[in-house]
């Protein structure tokens, strides 16, 4: 995967994230996962924080979706939910079993919808940042 297409992917992967991910957790589930958590969030979201995090997920999204030559939607969006319920299975566990954050609930449902936030930008980085990357094969290529 050359450096525009990587670039390319994670900023789609990483506006998708932040869009898709402020709609699930912060509209439509903001009322679920306030009456789940032990420790308050902040009154206000520090920004470029969430920014980081968003493109820094969009580049390890296009980056496995890259290795994986998943480059379509589908095989784009199947590598985003593996990889999304992968890494916040696994960080919500830990925490969960380290520190007094948020209900066992809470965690169950993070991984779902981070699966499902993943799952969407997984497959919008397919879309932008597949197209081109497999080869016609010789003899279609030359005849």
């Amino acid at each position: 995967m050359d450096a525009k297409r990587l670039l390319t992917g994670a900023v789609v992967g990483g506006v998708v994230m932040a869009g898709f991910g402020f709609l699930m957790f912060e509209v439509i589930f903001a009322g679920f996962f306030d009456g789940q958590m032990i420790v308050m969030p902040r009154e206000a979201p520090i920004v470029w924080a969430m920014i980081v995090s968003s493109l820094t997920h969009g580049l390890l999204l296009t980056l496995v979706i890259g290795w994986a030559d998943a480059g379509s939607v589908g095989g784009g969006g199947r590598i985003g939910a593996l990889v999304g319920f992968l890494v916040w299975f696994g960080a919500d566990t830990i925490i969960y079993g380290v520190f007094e954050y948020a209900t066992l609930a809470a965690m169950l449902a993070d991984s779902a919808l981070s699966t499902l936030v993943y799952g969407v930008a997984g497959a919008a980085i397919g879309a932008v940042a597949g197209k081109g990357t497999r080869q016609a094969p010789a003899a279609a290529a030359a005849g």
